[in-house]
């Protein structure tokens, strides 16, 4: 198992673009930070929305720097939006708590993804009474389903200025400071793994359950590395943050007990010390017959992911 001891963010934050948007004026590029809005100096989200709030309804100019240099400023009004605002997310299964999540009003495949007692929306307005229904009758804590997550959660309903960016929060390198306590450095380490661990665990069972899709939750080489070579561009720290989930999350596989992984020998052997030794032909039929399903599986995925990489 790997440790990423001592690896932490450093420098001063910035918001990336994530995807091109075209301004009144303009189009921003995916990667462009944005640096200024309104003529105020933006480097983290809550700078942001503080920025725009002020100036819902207004024509406001947005300042970005292009490969790091190349500075553009276009023009866009402030537009008034809806969200679903949750709080110290709760994971009944996990057992993990989340800080908060956001949904949008406009965000319609995640409205239909929750559940309030047994209940789904198709549009915001439907799960919004359901909301204002819910904090007048019971208050702010609610326990719902978003997709196959059971959860609990503080909820409200918020409105925002927007300008239609799809934005991450990231980090502008300055220098690199070595870690200054090794011990809180590996316990955030440690409780990371665990979390990466119960949370496949989890996810591999409500695949099997068939509470979430298959096709959607599961990566091949493919797209783990179109999700690496993304993964450089928000700062090292998420590149090798995301190897090492990876890592765990194929430690994790490979000690299923699934004849030809590491697991299917433990398997094996467990089944020789409690009974009798499986034999030799027996052994080798079911190893090829899931060599065989194994193979079948990787190309399955693989073809899926040149499809979600090269043609969606």
């Amino acid at each position: 198992m790997p440790f990423m001891i001592g690896i932490r963010p450093y420098g001063h934050s910035s918001l990336i673009i994530q995807q091109d948007v075209q301004f009144e004026d303009g189009e921003f590029k995916q990667g462009d930070r944005i640096v200024s809005v309104a003529g105020k100096s933006i480097s983290s989200i809550a700078d942001l929305r503080k920025v725009l709030n002020e100036h819902i309804g207004e024509k406001v100019p947005v300042t970005a720097l292009r490969h790091g240099s190349e500075k553009l400023t276009f023009h866009k009004t402030v537009e008034k939006k809806e969200l679903l605002l949750l709080k110290n997310i709760y994971d009944i299964q996990t057992k993990q708590t989340i800080d908060k999540m956001e949904i949008g009003a406009w965000d319609k495949q995640k409205i239909q993804k929750i559940y309030i007692d047994g209940n789904n929306y198709s549009t915001w307005d439907d799960l919004k009474k359901a909301i204002q229904k819910h904090l007048k009758e019971k208050g702010e804590k609610l326990s719902f389903r978003i997709g196959a997550v059971e959860v609990q959660a503080k909820i409200q309903i918020e409105k925002r200025g927007m300008l239609g960016i799809l934005l991450s929060e990231g980090l502008q390198a300055e220098k690199a400071n070595l870690p200054s306590d090794l011990i809180s450095s590996f316990s955030r380490t440690w409780n990371q793994a665990i979390f990466t661990t119960k949370s496949t665990l989890v996810g591999l069972y409500r695949i099997i359950e068939g509470k979430i899709s298959f096709q959607k939750n599961i990566s091949g080489p493919v797209k783990i590395a179109a999700i690496a070579a993304e993964s450089v561009k928000h700062g090292w720290d998420y590149y090798w943050f995301l190897l090492a989930q990876i890592t765990i999350v194929l430690g994790i596989m490979n000690i299923l007990p699934i004849p030809v992984l590491d697991g299917g020998h433990i398997l094996f052997y467990t089944i020789e010390a409690v009974y009798k030794p499986v034999p030799l032909k027996t052994m080798m039929s079911i190893t090829r017959i899931f060599m065989l399903v194994l193979i079948t599986f990787g190309l399955y995925v693989i073809f899926q992911d040149i499809a979600d990489v090269f043609f969606r």
